[in-house]
């Protein structure tokens, strides 16, 4: 929620939504574009590392204890939405409820037909559920 508030509220949170957006723009409108990505980095860096120490106790270390989650939590920021943080949230929790109840009730086919779901959304809503689609003149 933090993040959130200040992704949406403060000057850096305006700041790297522009440089995200538009990084030519945001450089002609005085914002340090290389600052901006530099701070981003090392934001993502550090909540990955933090994740990274909750979740290293209780799962153990091998080298690949990240792939199982790491097409999950890709297609969860898609199915949000690229550009929109609170539709990667929302995707966040309706893809972990759909994968929790469905590992219940219907067993090892629910990530089969969570990935038909998630699909047939992008289809038809290519910018995801919150994200709002972009057209790139070429």
């Amino acid at each position: 929620m933090f993040l959130f508030w200040v992704y949406e509220k403060t000057r850096l949170g305006r700041a790297m939504r522009a440089v995200a957006f538009l990084p030519e723009t945001a450089s002609l409108q005085g914002i340090n574009t290389s600052r901006i990505f530099l701070i981003a980095l090392a934001l993502g860096c550090a909540l990955a590392g933090f994740a990274g120490g909750i979740l290293a106790p209780s799962y153990g270390m091998t080298p690949e204890m990240g792939n199982n989650v790491l097409w999950t939590v890709m297609l969860m920021t898609m199915l949000g939405g690229i550009d929109s943080l609170l539709g990667a949230v929302v995707a966040g929790v309706v893809i972990g409820q759909i994968l929790s109840f469905g590992q219940f009730l219907i067993g090892g086919t629910v990530q089969i037909i969570t990935f038909l779901l998630i699909g047939l959304i992008l289809y038809f809503k290519p910018g995801g559920l919150l994200g709002r689609g972009t057209e790139i003149q070429v």
